[in-house]
Formats: C-alpha cells, structure tokens, sequence
C-alpha cells in the first residue's frame, strides 16, 4: 500500500469504522477509508500447479498404457485355449486326418465351450451322412423301377411288343411309375417334415380315422383279417397326415404277413394321452432289424416291393404331432405303438 507515492505498512485494520493505522516509514498515523484492496503475487504458484498438473497428466498417460499392455497380455493369454479350438475346430470341419477337438481344457467355461462344439460337429456330420445316405438309397431305389420302364419302352421302340405283350408292357409300366410317384411323395413329405414346416392344427378323432382306413382295406385287400376295437379319441392334429399313419402301420401289417393273418387295430385314451396300437400275429420283424424299423430305407429281405420309407414317415408324421411310435415287445407277430397328445 502506498501513502503520498511511499510504501505504507498496513499494521491492523478496526472495524466497523474501517480505520486503518497507517505507518508510513515508522511515522505513524491513522486515516478513514472506505475501501481496502489488498493483491497477492501468484505467479509462482501457479507455475508449480501447472507443473504438477503436466506431472499428474504424464503419469496417468503412463500408467494408462500400462494397464492397457497388462490387460491385452492377459486377454490374449486367456483367449489361447479359445483360438486353439477354433483352429481345431477347423480341422475337423476340414475332415483332416487324425483332427480332433481338444476338450480337456483347464477352464471350465473352455472345456464346456470345446464339448459344446464337438457336439455341434458331430451333429453335422450325422447329418451329412444321413443326407448322404438318404441320396445313395433314393437313387438305388427309383434306378430299378426307370430300369423297368425304360426297358419296355426300348423293346416297344424296337418293334417287339405287340397285341398282349403290349397290353403287359402298359400295365407293367404304370405300376413302376406308380411306385416311383410314391416314392417321391414320400420323401418330399419326410424333406418338408425335415424342415419343420408347420402341419394341420385341426380336432381329429383317431378312432373315425382308423375305421376309415379298415373300410379302405375291404376294398384294396378283401382277403384280409383286419379287426378293429376303437372308443372316440379326439387329437389335434392333421387329418390327412394321421390318416397315411394308420394306412402305413395297417398296410404294413397286411403287406408282411402271410394271408389269412389277424391284424388288430386298437383305440384307447388314457392319462392325457390317445394310444393307438397296430397288433399282429405274423412272424415279427428280425432282431437285426428292429433297432432300425423306423430308419429311412430300412427293409429286411423279405420286404417285397415297400419302399422301406412308410415306417420312416410313420415317425416323421408322429414327432410332428409331438408324439412317440415304439415296437413294442410281443411272444408272437409285431405290435406298434403310437402315442399322441389327446386333444
């Protein structure tokens, strides 16, 4: 504070009349003022917060990196087991020799993820190969009847068929062809039941279906002994998918069976659920190929002229209605089960 142009020393200051003692060279003396401004130098402290504020800044930088290179180290080490089995993976999808998935992993969440993917890669594989199969078979089973057809037509093309060699020719080739359309029906059916496409959701009673199927078989075979014991079972379901069920199941019994054979068709609900059992007292199926009746082209060497895909369709048809068919154990013949929801 200056005083007349001299440096004044502030030596107290009394309030509330701000009077101020004034010591002007060690003079002495007061004056009233109004006001009192009083200015400090902070220039150097604020070079040293600016300073500590750039230390404070290089440090955090530094220590950021740190973290960072320390967090990739250990992400990248935590991620070796996982890129491991991508490369396996690989592999295996490659079908190169001797690959396999490396499930004994140390983390659990590792070994869990490496059998959960070796499941998906078996699962494919079955797959392919059931596709596979399923091509080999169709092909060998439409190859006979264009066989067939293809040789009447090049001996008719010849000139070696007339009068009733031709009218022979004609009806051996509509029943070849006819077994070639349902051949095809077949497995365009099985293909769209593959895919999930969604069914019928309609109320059925199974035991009008089955009685429908029984006056059918009065027609197509008269000879044969089919014996009906059905009581109202209301399902939901589609009709015309249940109703080739039951012609699949009876027609198989009648078909495989000697003539003369009883065949009984039951019809029963019971605990939420419709039975439907398909019974006869033939020679039954042969033990090497009950674990597989239901397989797609399944047949065994007394299986005439079926496509060995009705069986296949029979589960096809019921696994889309979220039911169950099983070849239940019997002393004598065959007995089929099917279980579906009851409506």
């Amino acid at each position: 504070m200056t005083w007349d142009g001299r440096p004044v020393r502030v030596g107290a200051v009394a309030t509330p009349g701000l009077t101020i003692r004034l010591d002007p060279a060690g003079g002495g003396g007061q004056v009233a003022v109004d006001r009192v401004l009083v200015a400090v130098d902070v220039t150097q402290d604020r070079e040293v917060v600016t300073r500590l504020m750039a230390v404070e800044a290089l440090a955090g930088l530094v220590l950021l990196a740190l973290v960072s290179a320390l967090a990739a180290g250990v992400v990248h080490r935590g991620l070796a087991p996982v890129r491991a089995l991508a490369a396996a993976a690989r592999s295996v999808a490659d079908r190169v020799p001797g690959a396999r998935l490396p499930v004994d992993q140390p983390d659990l969440e590792t070994h869990e993820l490496a059998v959960a993917l070796q499941d998906a890669l078996r699962r494919r594989t079955e797959a392919e190969d059931r596709v596979r199969a399923f091509v080999q078979d169709a092909s060998h089973e439409l190859r006979t009847p264009l066989t067939i057809v293809h040789g009447w037509a090049d001996l008719y093309l010849q000139g070696g068929l007339d009068g009733d060699r031709l009218d022979r020719a004609m009806v051996r080739v509509e029943a070849e062809t006819t077994r070639m359309r349902h051949l095809v029906d077949q497995m365009a059916l099985l293909a769209r039941l593959d895919e999930d496409v969604p069914l019928r959701r309609d109320p059925v009673d199974l035991a009008a279906v089955v009685q429908e199927v029984a006056d059918d078989l009065l027609v197509v075979a008269p000879d044969a002994d089919v014996q009906v014991d059905t009581v109202p079972a209301p399902v939901i379901g589609d009709r015309e998918r249940l109703l080739q069920v039951v012609h699949n199941l009876v027609g198989n019994a009648v078909r495989h069976t000697p003539p003369g054979t009883a065949v009984r068709v039951l019809v029963r609900p019971a605990d939420g659920v419709v039975l439907l059992d398909v019974v006869d007292d033939g020679p039954g199926i042969h033990a090497e190929l009950r674990d597989r009746v239901f397989d797609r082209f399944a047949r065994g060497d007394a299986a005439g002229s079926g496509s060995g895909l009705g069986l296949a369709v029979v589960r096809a048809v019921v696994a889309a209605h979220h039911g169950g068919v099983e070849l239940l154990a019997a002393d004598t013949g065959t007995h089929v089960r099917v279980t579906l929801p009851a409506a």
